[in-house]
């Protein structure tokens, strides 16, 4: 056994939700503990019955697993390649020593000469790996000269031992020193205030003028350009150390940029154009015109050499795992990547689910250091421990019903449900686009053109493109046609509901800012023939991390449904129920919080009394509730 399997196993043994999210940054996934309210929700279905659920919307698949370790059977559908492929990793993990065979395989293949490539000597000479690279953007200027754009030149940063480490901009020396406002250059003793970067507020000073970001990157006739400035290292004599970039630093980035230009798979994503029919103008906006441009030299030439090793694998359930670990690894290895300064760590793409695209860049060992986060190394082991997890938890819940589970996922429309010829379930629990919130998929088209590459000519992989114009979430994002969104929502509905049992249960999770999105929601449901019965309200995500501005909604509404014509006559009282005690337990609501649960409240009334007015019920609610609409 690897040592790499050895490591992954001796991981403390983790839920099975908080372990599916290792196997890949995906977006939108819900807490495992907000699931498992919605499902306590089935309560009368039976509790000890075990059902049949489909998720038209499955995504990453965390719905479905849930119910898995409830010992039900689930089918899933999902028209995004990506969100499929970890939804089947998740649902079907592939055995663990077939994942440690192949990680093995590739290392022997690859692994000699991309660390070679990361490979560094600090300034005493001493051999180390290179752990992070910090790289600066350069533009020229209108008056023919360049610029580094720096917001800052703070490069790492520890307040309780009080020591920084600084960038000198005059005569480019990476020092050490206490942690102050107004510091000086060890080496040329120039004195300036860390904080004033040649970047402020998205624009550049050039002699009396001021430029836009936008303005000098409209005016660049090449790629961008990066610069490498800074290292941390790490070897066993030193430990971590920040330092000027060696001599040996730059060889190794010529040599990866030679190699990568007579490297096929390099030779493709430095030609796959990004799509220009986009809901975010990011990155193109920023100069990047293809998906290769978005990495550095050895970033790309060794992810290249990866999935070319990939590709050659026999068994599929190898190269699927594998390709998925180097799509996740993607996202830790592109010129997208922050460094957290007083955390001591690289931050992924997409931590605030766009495409963030910065002027200092970090760069991290794509195979893996002794330190550092997001290699190849590390989001194999991650794998290997949640495949380990989620298989074991699995296995006891169908042993206690003695039998095995169906696991059925598909990628494909959700519109195609009528064609699958799936019997009737017990109950849909879903969590749909919410109209305009983000269009995944756009973002998701990063990660699958790893995937596409090194799983190459394999269904669903075998397209330029993951973008799809029949998804919802990019109908919503592009179109922002709200009744077209409804109509499509309610043709989906309307489809799930066809394999639903009589006295089947439709839930779903919905939150918005927007009254507008709350109509579609209301006008789909009415087009459905869906009535909720019960209305409650959980939290979505914790209470820090990137997502907890006053303008992110932390509160999912969570609507119980069923056919109009299995349901008997409801008052609102009733739907009611514990919706508003829901609300109350909950501390540190914020207003957006308290408008997106009125605008629930109307649209479960709306639905409720089809002949209602959802401007008139909102209005009511506004009135009587304690929301600041």
């Amino acid at each position: 056994m690897s040592q790499l399997a050895l490591d992954s196993r001796r991981q403390p043994s983790l839920d099975p939700g908080r372990a599916a999210p290792l196997l890949h940054k995906w977006f939108a996934r819900r807490r495992p503990d907000a699931i498992r309210k919605v499902l306590d929700g089935l309560d009368d279905l039976g509790e000890r019955r075990s059902l049949r659920i489909l998720d038209p919307f499955a995504g990453s698949g965390m719905i479905l697993l849930e119910c898995l370790t409830r010992g039900h059977d689930v089918f899933g559908v999902d028209i995004n390649p990506v969100a499929w492929l970890i939804a089947r990793q998740t649902l079907t993990p592939p055995d663990v020593e077939q994942v440690e065979y192949a990680f093995q395989t590739i290392d022997d293949a690859v692994g000699p000469r991309i660390r070679r490539f990361f490979a560094t000597t600090t300034p005493d000479n001493i051999p180390a790996e290179m752990v992070t690279g910090f790289y600066v953007r350069v533009v020229s200027a209108p008056d023919g000269n360049d610029i580094e754009l720096h917001h800052n030149y703070l490069i790492a940063r520890n307040r309780k031992q009080d020591w920084a480490v600084y960038y000198c901009p005059a005569c480019g020396n990476i020092f050490y020193t206490t942690c102050l406002d107004i510091i000086v250059c060890t080496q040329c003793l120039h004195e300036y205030d860390w904080r004033r970067g040649t970047v402020l507020r998205g624009k550049v000073k050039v002699g009396a003028e001021e430029f836009t970001l936008a303005e000098l990157y409209a005016g660049e006739t090449s790629e961008p350009q990066f610069k490498l400035i800074g290292v941390e290292s790490y070897s066993a004599e030193t430990g971590r150390l920040f330092h000027r970039p060696s001599e040996k630093d730059y060889q190794n980035i010529d040599t990866a940029r030679a190699q990568s230009l007579n490297h096929d798979i390099a030779a493709e994503l430095r030609s796959t154009l990004i799509p220009t029919a986009r809901r975010d103008p990011r990155p193109i906006s920023h100069g990047f015109r293809t998906y290769g441009q978005l990495f550095g030299p050895r970033q790309l030439l060794s992810l290249s050499l990866i999935a070319e090793t990939i590709r050659g694998l026999k068994e599929q359930e190898q190269r699927f795992a594998m390709a998925l670990a180097l799509s996740d690894a993607a996202g830790s290895n592109n010129l997208m990547c922050r460094y957290a300064a007083d955390w001591l760590k690289l931050t992924p793409a997409f931590g605030l689910h766009g495409f963030d695209v910065v002027t200092r860049p970090v760069e991290g060992n794509v195979w893996g250091a002794a330190r550092g986060r997001g290699s190849f190394s590390n989001c194999v082991a991650k794998s290997i421990r949640a495949y380990a997890t989620i298989e074991s938890t699995v296995s006891k819940a169908e042993d206690a019903r003695e039998m095995g589970a169906t696991r059925d996922v598909r990628c494909a429309p959700a519109q195609a449900l009528s064609t699958f010829g799936w019997n009737k379930v017990d109950a849909i629990v879903t969590d749909p686009p919410y109209f305009d919130n983000l269009d995944y998929g756009e973002l998701g088209d990063f990660y699958y053109q790893w995937l596409r590459i090194s799983l190459s000519g394999a269904v669903p992989f075998d397209r330029s493109y993951s973008l799809d114009s029949s998804d919802l979430a990019r109908i919503a994002a592009l179109d922002k046609d709200p009744q077209l969104f409804s109509n499509e929502l309610a043709d989906i509905l309307g489809q799930s509901i066809d394999h639903l049992e009589v006295d089947g249960v439709v839930a779903f999770s919905y939150h918005h800012a927007k009254a507008q999105a709350w109509e579609c929601l209301a006008d789909a449901l009415k087009n459905a023939s869906l009535v909720p019965y019960r209305l409650r309200f959980v939290r979505s995500e914790l209470n820090n991390g990137f997502h907890s501005s006053r303008g992110n909604i932390k509160v999912d509404s969570i609507f119980y449904c069923r056919k109009r014509t299995s349901l008997a006559v409801l008052s609102s009282d009733a739907l009611m129920g514990d919706a508003l005690d829901d609300l109350s337990a909950m501390e540190g609501l914020k207003p957006v919080d308290e408008v997106s649960a009125a605008y629930a409240i109307a649209t479960a009334l709306a639905a409720l009394s089809p002949s209602s007015d959802f401007a008139d019920l909102l209005d009511s609610v506004k009135r009587v509730g304690r929301w600041n609409c």
